[in-house]
């Protein structure tokens, strides 16, 4: 840390040490140790140190974010949106298969057999899911409180309508560009 050494006695110290205090303030991610009048961070002459001197990036640890968090904006897309973005993703095409199936509840078992999956396979694609729904803030499969449970005693679940139908009318639409 630099210090700075005044004559408090002499009025033209305190001039010069209020100015070099003033040119120094706000920039403190790049006053470092070895600076001075017209050096930037700590490494040596010319600086490269710690954070810009004065240019077009000086200043910008001090600012507030604009908008929202990624996730807010996230949550805020309408749903053909979220849908269109995780489209992209590997999900989709396991998503897309449990929307061209019956709208008939299912364990996470039957769920695999009905869409050609691994045993067990479903529970790692439903922990994905979870990942996205929770990102985007939307639910792929929700329990089927109705319809009771499996023979091993798992609950069964069925895609939301709504998520069915604009998934369905995202893949029978025109290819994305």
């Amino acid at each position: 840390m630099p210090f700075l050494l005044v004559n408090l006695d002499d009025p033209a110290d305190c001039r010069r040490a209020l100015e070099q205090l003033r040119m120094h303030a706000g920039r403190e991610p790049g006053w470092g140790p070895g600076c001075g009048p017209g050096r930037r961070g700590g490494r040596g002459p010319g600086g490269g140190g710690r954070g810009p001197g004065p240019g077009p990036m000086a200043g910008l640890w001090n600012r507030e974010p604009a908008g929202p968090p990624r996730g807010e904006q996230l949550r805020e897309l309408p749903l053909g949106q979220k849908l269109r973005r995780i489209r992209q993703r590997g999900v989709w095409t396991h998503l897309l298969a449990i929307a061209r199936q019956s709208e008939q509840p299912r364990s996470l078992q039957e769920w695999d057999e009905a869409i050609g999956l691994q045993p067990n396979k479903m529970r790692s694609l439903k922990a994905i899911m979870a990942k996205l729904e929770r990102r985007f803030g939307l639910e792929f499969l929700i329990p089927a409180n109705d319809a009771g449970t499996d023979a091993a005693g798992n609950p069964r679940y069925v895609m939301p309508a709504r998520v069915r139908t604009v998934i369905l009318r995202i893949a029978d639409g025109p290819p994305a560009a």
